[in-house]
């Protein structure tokens, strides 16, 4: 009863922000209620209200790189720098294009692979975009992605159609050193889209990876720290069914990586 007490005040808290329309901070608490009690009633539903409701005209600024939905299976895995609001729903924004330095990215981004880790270079192409076509404001926070899993540079277009994904969390960048720590992620049991550090003996699965190994990655995932574990943005984690579980400008490129916008 305890669960379910905190569950419903919560949820009370989060029906307020929606009042004065902070969507940001209702969607964390219905998050905080849900892992309190699941089974809680009208809280799925709430939450899929919000998530139409998720962006207003507020929260675009000029200059602001964003990651947005893309692709057959619409992860947020192509960036665009705003440009102008221009209306209730929609943003004037230009896409970002790949620019590619090691010759394994540059063979990436040949083959028309989803280049998503690396250098970017402001494009000519301009568009207006719907506001539910934005997923999240690209920042230097720790960070969380998918992984391809058994990923391999020759990998082709055909070979990412069944592909499955590994999450994981960045703990260092490249600018410490030749490799970037990663820890592997797994969602807890009995808690939609909440997940938590893998462990083998009591200590955190933790590996490195060169900068070549970031073509592996797939895509950026919203993040909010909850009560110790780590609540990702649902419309972002890639099908449950593959979910393995147990900008700062510098001359005319953006770099686009872990902790780091050059």
């Amino acid at each position: 009863m305890e669960q379910k007490q905190a569950a419903i005040l919560t949820f009370q808290m989060a029906e307020r922000f929606i009042k004065n329309k902070d969507y940001k901070q209702a969607s964390l608490k219905l998050s905080q209620a849900r892992k309190h009690f699941p089974l809680l009633e009208n809280i799925e539903a709430m939450i899929i209200e919000i998530s139409e409701c998720k962006w207003s005209r507020k929260d675009f600024a000029i200059d602001q790189v964003w990651a947005v939905y893309d692709g057959p299976d619409s992860m947020p895995r192509r960036y665009v720098v705003v440009k102008n609001v221009v209306s209730r729903t929609e943003v004037c924004a230009a896409f970002l294009d790949p620019y590619p330095i090691l010759d394994e990215e540059k063979q990436w981004v040949e083959e028309d692979l989803a280049y998503v880790c690396g250098l970017f270079k402001p494009g000519r192409t301009m568009t207006s975009l719907s506001m539910s076509q934005f997923s999240h404001v690209v920042t230097c926070e720790m960070e969380v992605w998918a992984v391809y899993k058994s990923w391999h540079p020759k990998w082709k277009d055909g070979d990412f159609k069944s592909h499955q994904c590994h999450i994981i969390e960045v703990l260092s960048d490249f600018s410490e050193g030749a490799e970037m720590k990663i820890a592997s992620l797994v969602e807890m049991d009995g808690y939609m889209a909440f997940f938590q550090r893998q462990q083998v003996n009591g200590f955190d699965l933790i590996r490195t990876i060169t900068r070549m190994e970031m073509l592996s990655f797939s895509h950026q995932i919203p993040r909010f720290s909850v009560e110790g574990s780590l609540h990702l943005e649902p419309d972002a984690l890639p099908p449950r069914s593959i979910v393995c579980s147990t900008a700062k400008q510098h001359s005319t490129c953006i770099y686009v990586h872990t902790q780091t916008i050059f």
